[in-house]
């Protein structure tokens, strides 16, 4: 029998139809949770595969719980003629060092029709094609979708609108979304805030499903942490010395940054095989949100209640323009260097070799902004094992290797304030196994 995770996920999230025809009202409790352990045999960084999470497994500590453990909670509201509603609320390692609960659903839907639904208030955010589900482990064959793709959405949940029809079209069913509102929210180095616009196509035929999404924001970033990276460490001086050498001074916040994410995915899901394929790609205005392409293959077999898997997926940065033209500098470099460290306190500089100091500061800071790449790939091996009703047992190894070069500093996807010169300019190789118990009710 063909084992439907997503469809049971899609129950927890309150997607299922509720019947109109009674008028009392009908309620509804479940819940989801994963208990994880994962191991990294690499200190350089953190392996953290989440934005709300300001650290992980490696630098701070070899093995954690981390990366994968949560708990979710859900009530949902049948009132009648059509009006429905559903609230649920998760627990996860957020950007405060705690597990904090925030409401991921918390909306009224109105199901105009059989095939038309209209939603008002906080809805995940569909960007990618496990996104209305990714909270629930158990809904997914691996331990967590690919990081090097998953990992270029700054976006979790919206307060807005999200409407929804479909049609049956060549034998299958084509379903299309629009999600429109405000997004707000603190991830594990900025606060985020601002519009953003989802759009996405569905379409399903037999055992294949094919995915299009397109996603639109223009977010307010305000990056927070201790100054121990270039882009804390500009956001501090651009402020105060810019104006004294006529550079365009940046906010403290960078504001209405403009970018979209493109989604497309096919996965083919029968009673044995299962394949997964996506791809996707992030531009942006400002160097603070890296332009990046990713992309990964999933592939899986049945075999009783063991589901063995493979993946490979790969993330890459896309050179972006610089945040500000470079300013000149009227010296040899030699006559600056003196001044460079220093350049506002040491009273045998010039004034003029003092803000040239800075002129040059603020560029190599710059462009150090702007070539913190993201780039890595990642194989990974595992096998799932459905032991009990509605619980899973899952074991997984990946390995995860990030080029680095003095040229091009690359910190890959991983998290970790302080993280060594060594991390970022130099190749690195992550081994990590991961062991989670997955389970709804």
């Amino acid at each position: 029998m063909k084992k439907t995770y997503p469809a049971a996920a899609l129950t927890l999230v309150g997607l299922l139809s509720m019947g109109t025809a009674n008028a009392d009202t009908e309620f509804a409790f479940s819940g989801f949770g994963t208990l994880g352990w994962t191991h990294s045999n690499n200190d350089g960084a953190d392996y953290a595969a989440s934005l709300y999470a300001p650290k992980g497994v490696g630098r701070t500590h070899s093995s954690g719980m981390s990366v994968d453990t949560k708990a979710g909670v859900q009530g949902a509201a049948n009132f009648g003629n059509g009006l429905s509603g559903v609230l649920q609320v998760v627990s996860d390692y957020r950007a405060d060092n705690s597990y904090r609960p925030q409401f991921e659903w918390a909306n009224l839907k109105y199901q105009a029709t059989p095939d038309t639904f209209v939603r008002l208030g906080r809805v995940v955010a569909p960007i990618f094609a496990v996104s209305e589900y990714r909270n629930v482990g158990y809904a997914q064959t691996p331990t967590r979708q690919p990081w090097d793709v998953y990992s270029l959405n700054p976006i979790n949940h919206i307060d807005g609108i999200n409407v929804g029809t479909r049609f049956e079209v060549g034998g299958g069913t084509l379903s299309a979304g629009l999600t429109g509102g405000h997004v707000k929210d603190k991830l594990n180095a900025a606060r985020v805030d601002g519009p953003a616009t989802i759009g996405n196509l569905n379409y399903e035929n037999g055992a294949s499903t094919f995915h299009f999404g397109y996603s639109k924001f223009k977010l307010d970033l305000a990056l927070e942490g201790s100054q121990s990276t270039p882009t804390e460490l500009y956001q501090s001086l651009v402020p105060t010395v810019g104006p004294m050498i006529g550079y365009p001074v940046a906010n403290t916040r960078f504001k209405g940054v403009d970018g979209h994410i493109l989604d497309l995915s096919y996965a083919y899901d029968s009673d044995t095989w299962l394949v997964q394929s996506e791809y996707a790609e992030r531009r942006a205005d400002s160097p603070v949100v890296q332009d990046a392409n990713a992309w990964f293959v999933l592939a899986g077999y049945r075999i009783g209640n063991f589901t063995p898997f493979a993946s490979y997926s790969r993330s890459k940065t896309v050179t972006s323009p610089l945040s500000h033209p470079p300013a000149a500098s009227p010296f040899p470099g030699a006559l600056t260097m003196a001044c460079y460290g220093n350049p506002m306190i040491d009273p045998s500089c010039p004034q003029a070799l003092q803000l040239d100091g800075l002129t040059q500061l603020i560029n190599g800071l710059d462009t150090a902004l702007a070539g913190d790449r993201i780039t890595q790939h990642t194989a990974s091996f595992g096998v799932r094992y459905d032991f009990h009703k509605n619980m899973a047992l899952k074991f997984q190894y990946d390995r995860v290797f990030k080029p680095g070069s003095f040229a091009t500093t690359n910190g890959g996807q991983f998290v970790n304030t302080q993280r060594s010169a060594s991390w970022m300019t130099t190749d690195q190789s992550v081994n990590l196994i991961t062991v989670n118990l997955d389970f709804v009710f």
